[in-house]
């Protein structure tokens, strides 16, 4: 596979995160499967270059199951969770990755609520996972009930993460989404997430798309304007200006540049 080759040939920096649909099976990452399309490669490359998988192990990345989104990295405490409340009509669940130090760090003491549309996940998650938990009648000492106490609350836990939605996200909306998209994702969660409403909700949001950014092109009108549109765009580098040098490093941010020369003008 293309990708695999292409992954274990890279070789990692002092801070390093990767990620991708790797679509491999391996116990590293899902607990009791067989190792197949090249997972044990994969995971042989993880430990010989110390780039740690950082998702949860066991939590199915995909609507058909199993762990094939994988991301991994060598940067301390970064961590990726599987979230399925912000479902956006792919097959592949949303993925959401931290890295410490980077952006507005989350607030670690929001807790999770499961709502009723999400306790059938919830429920199915606890009954497998409790199987795999240590019998009461077998526990025999305070060391063996403490252990499967914090197994048994780390159960719980991961279950309202996944089953659940922050219980204060209060996440800004993309500014194409409309009352339109907003509603077709609505009656794609009500009604079970069926494929007749998932192909609704892909085309109410496509069509947000385009007329968002057909706006935003019709209403440009300078270059500061124009600037924005290409922003977003592959195209968009050369149409910029190319990075000033100084003391032999490049400088590519406007606002840096402007202190460089200052620095310059006034030493």
């Amino acid at each position: 596979m293309a990708m695999i080759n292409y992954t274990i040939g890279i070789i990692p920096g002092p801070r390093t995160l990767v990620g991708g649909d790797f679509n491999v099976k391996h116990d590293t990452y899902e607990p009791g499967v067989l190792s197949a399309t090249q997972g044990a490669t994969l995971s042989n490359w993880s430990q010989d270059t110390g780039m740690d998988f950082i998702g949860e192990v066991g939590i199915p990345t995909h609507r058909a199951g199993h762990v094939i989104d994988l991301t991994f990295s060598n940067i301390p405490f970064t961590e990726t969770v599987v979230r399925r409340d912000m479902d956006c009509g792919s097959d592949h669940y949303t993925q959401v990755t931290t890295i410490p130090g980077r952006g507005t760090p989350p607030n670690k003491r929001v807790g999770y609520r499961v709502t009723e549309d999400g306790l059938y996940t919830f429920a199915s998650l606890i009954e497998s996972g409790a199987y795999w938990l240590p019998k009461v009648r077998h526990i025999a000492s305070d060391v063996e009930l403490e252990t499967a106490t914090e197994q048994l609350t780390d159960l719980f836990q991961r279950a309202i993460r996944t089953a659940g939605r922050p219980a204060s996200d209060r996440a800004r909306s993309a500014p194409w989404w409309t009352n339109e998209s907003a509603s077709a994702y609505s009656l794609y969660k009500r009604s079970g997430k069926t494929l007749e409403d998932r192909k609704r909700m892909l085309s109410a949001t496509r069509k947000a798309k385009r007329e968002y950014w057909r706006r935003l092109i019709d209403s440009a009108s300078d270059d500061a304007d124009l600037y924005k549109v290409v922003g977003w765009h592959r195209a968009a580098p050369s149409l910029k200006s190319p990075p000033l040098v100084v003391d032999g490093q490049p400088i590519e941010g406007t606002r840096e540049k402007a202190q460089a020369l200052l620095d310059k003008v006034t030493a």
